[in-house]
């Protein structure tokens, strides 16, 4: 494994020695804009028209900012709640109608969304009164929550370990179980909301991966990931080990170290496990070397092919060949977003910098 000989700010710089043949970074990023935070965490999505992209800051300046593709702006968001403090922004997402929605947090929970005629948020006030404006004492404060489209349109809207379903049309939102609460391990762990389902990483004394029918409220507990089990022996590491969690088009659950669950015919689902690929080691710090990476995300873009963030770099997986790709070095072991736009561009923020890559 090379040695590291020098050390540069930017982080898609490529180094100064001859990489090993796997490790040939095939995309050049564009730098496009400036952030005002430094390492902060960010969700980032993508207007389904393309003209912009979202980001929502969960640190500092509880903001969602929007990159405009075009003019090239970044604009600031700030939702103000009903005692003119700053919400906390908990989770952003486009539904299939290019509707943008965020779940906010102050002293109650909240959800809003982007309205293009007035360039600015509106915080929904539904029938049930499950997100307005109550008294104090009737809300739980809320550090974090997450979006999720289901098949019939409706939002899924996870807060405090309990999931609502929202229904746009009717502007109707319900408690979906009363029974049933998840106990995150931390507020950016994993989790993944798709179809009638819900994945997640929850507290229960381990790192089993669960699975939430949202019809039927069965839950089925599918354990630790055999690859994770394998190579993540510390605690702290299966916290970062835990943070992936996407579903591909095929219905197959795949999770960080490469393990899936893939479904069999009649709908049931059993762990499958890839060998680890040497574009998953760390070569770019002499202290970290031979130290499998970790995801911090994975994501399933237009064309099929899955696309994970690590601190490695951004790596590709043609699904259909079976091929991985190193596709961009990022030396950082701060998480980072990825996402992709209407063109196939990959969008990423770095530390406090916007860049687009192009495939």
């Amino acid at each position: 494994m090379p040695q590291r000989k020098s050390y540069t700010n930017d982080p898609f710089s490529v180094l100064s020695y001859k990489f090993p043949s796997w490790w040939k970074p095939q995309l050049s990023p564009t730098q496009f804009g400036m952030m005002t935070s430094d390492y902060v965490y960010y969700k980032i999505v993508a207007s389904i028209d393309g003209k912009n992209i979202w980001f929502a800051d969960y640190s500092f300046d509880n903001s969602i900012m929007r990159y405009n593709t075009q003019t090239k702006e970044i604009k600031r968001y700030q939702i103000l709640d009903n005692k003119n403090k700053f919400f906390e922004v908990g989770d952003i997402y486009v539904t299939q109608d290019g509707i943008l929605w965020a779940v906010l947090s102050s002293d109650y929970s909240a959800l809003a969304r982007y309205q293009p005629d007035d360039d600015d948020f509106e915080v929904i006030a539904d029938q049930d009164g499950l997100f307005t404006y109550l008294p104090e004492e009737y809300r739980i404060p809320t550090s974090s929550g997450r979006l999720g489209e289901l098949s019939d349109g409706q939002l899924a809207v996870v807060i405090d370990g309990k999931i609502y379903l929202y229904n746009p049309t009717k502007n109707q939102a319900r408690l979906l179980f009363d029974d049933f609460e998840v106990e995150t391990i931390a507020v950016d762990n994993a989790d993944h909301i798709w179809a009638e389902k819900y994945a997640t990483f929850p507290d229960r004394g381990g790192f089993n991966l669960i699975m939430l029918d949202l019809k039927t409220g069965k839950v089925s507990d599918y354990g630790l990931p055999p690859q994770m089990a394998e190579n993540v022996k510390e605690q702290l590491e299966l916290y970062s080990a835990t943070k992936a969690i996407t579903v591909d088009r095929e219905g197959r659950v795949w999770v960080s170290y490469f393990d899936r669950l893939e479904p069999d015919a009649n709908g049931n689902y059993s762990w499958h496990s890839m060998d680890l690929p040497p574009v998953f080691v760390n070569s770019f710090d002499p202290f970290y070397a031979y130290r499998w990476a970790n995801v911090f995300s994975v994501h399933e873009f237009s064309d099929g092919n899955l696309w994970f963030a690590s601190d490695v770099g951004i790596v590709k997986y043609d699904v259909k060949n079976e091929t991985w790709c190193l596709s961009a070095v990022v030396k950082t072991f701060a998480d980072y977003p990825i996402t992709e736009d209407a063109e196939g561009n990959i969008w990423t923020i770095v530390g406090e910098q916007i860049y687009k890559l192009q495939p």
